[in-house]
Order: structure tokens, then sequence, then C-alpha cells
């Protein structure tokens, strides 16, 4: 039963990306990446989807498009380079990106934290500080998005 719910709301998720042309348009710009594990989360998707649930016919002003992603051999300098790209790719959208596999190395020099190595992107979208925001989508080749979402509500 859980389960029909679950496939549910992620086609509901679904549905309602796909209404939504900035932000089909920045899926297909991450897609052409050619990365092997990514999405976009965190505010443009929770902002979207409660947009929607309130009813707002202007959609609420997101600061930037987190692209999460989780490679453990890219270099550190990989991140910059990728947000550069896509901001040629999409320059009215202001991007973050962020690989996943390197989230502890952050803690650690920015906040003096010690903690330990994120292990998959979709462990690095469960430690997301707000719950709302820990969901995540990508467009897979052949148009179909998918959902992550490693909180999920059983």
């Amino acid at each position: 039963m859980m389960a029909k719910v679950r496939a549910g709301y992620e086609q509901r998720l679904c549905d309602l990306v796909e209404s939504s042309e900035q932000l089909m348009a920045a899926l297909r710009a991450v897609r052409c990446l050619g990365l092997p594990s990514w999405c976009i989360g965190a505010g443009a998707i929770r902002s979207l989807v409660w947009d929607n649930l309130h009813g707002f016919q202007v959609t609420s002003n997101v600061d930037d498009v987190d692209v999460a992603y989780f490679d453990a051999e890219a270099p550190l300098a990989l991140d910059a380079e990728l947000q550069e790209r896509l901001h040629l790719l999409l320059p009215s959208l202001t991007w973050e990106v962020t690989n996943q596999a390197r989230v502890h190395e952050w803690f650690a020099e920015a906040l003096g934290q010690v903690v330990s190595p994120i292990t998959s992107l979709e462990d690095g979208l469960a430690t997301w500080p707000e719950f709302a925001t820990c969901v995540g989508i990508y467009l897979d080749g052949d148009e179909s998005l998918k959902v992550i979402a490693p909180l999920r509500i059983e």
C-alpha cells in the first residue's frame, strides 16, 4: 500500500517538474554535463512544490539552483568548472554545484567539524538540513524524470 502511495507522490512531483519550463531547461543543462550521479534539489524543488500546494500564480524566487552530484574521484576544482559551464548554458540562473563526495572536507575546513565521508548521492541528500529540501530530481537520457528521496516516510 505505501509503495503505491509513494509512487503516486513521485508521479505528482514529476508532473509538476515537467510543467516548469525553467526547471526542465535546468535539468537538460545539467544532464549534458555527463555526470554519473546527479540531481537538482533543495530550494528549486521545494519552492515549486510549495507554490503549487498554496496555489500561487507567480512562482517564488529561487536564489540558486542546487546541483548535487557524487564522484569520489573528481578533483575539488571540478565544482567551480561545472558551475561555470552551467552558467554559460543558462546564464539567467544562479548555479550552486556541490560534489557530495567532498562535503566532509568542507565541514573540516570551513567549520572545523569532523564528519564521515558521504558514500553516495542519496546519503548526501539525506544530510541536508531541511527535511523538505532532501529531495532531488534528475533527467534520464530518455527524458524521464527520476526522484531521489532518501528520507521517505514509511
